[in-house]
């Protein structure tokens, strides 16, 4: 079974992110992370602008319980469950529209809003 997670919006008044600097978070800061259930892989991170929803890069490293990058020899490690010390980063000069009730572009369990200091929102 594979599950879709929509990302789209948290906000986290001490989270703003400007808007030409990638966007850096760690897991254990969206709520609900607190035990790992859906795999790193059904993570996405998608934008609303006048056209539509557009999907945006997103990218989860794994982190160590010491903070150092984990490596590993194969892509198998997508599939496990993402963690509250993984690093998600995104470029938040993307964000768009904020969301108010549109069709959301895939079936989704979470729903996240990001906004930037610009005042768009991914």
């Amino acid at each position: 079974m594979y599950l879709r997670l929509f990302v789209v919006t948290l906000l986290v008044p001490s989270l703003g992110f400007a808007s030409h600097c990638p966007g850096v978070l760690f897991a254990s800061q969206l709520e609900g992370i607190k035990t790992p259930v859906f795999p790193r892989d059904s993570y996405s991170l998608w934008s609303l602008d006048h056209t539509g929803w557009v999907k945006l890069a997103l990218q989860i490293d794994p982190i160590s319980q010491t903070g150092k990058f984990l490596f590993y020899k194969d892509e198998k490690w997508k599939k496990n469950p993402i963690q509250r010390n993984d690093r998600i980063s995104f470029y938040s000069e993307r964000f768009g529209k904020k969301w108010t009730g549109q069709l959301l572009p895939c079936k989704a369990t979470k729903l996240y809003e990001f906004k930037n200091l610009s005042g768009g929102y991914g």
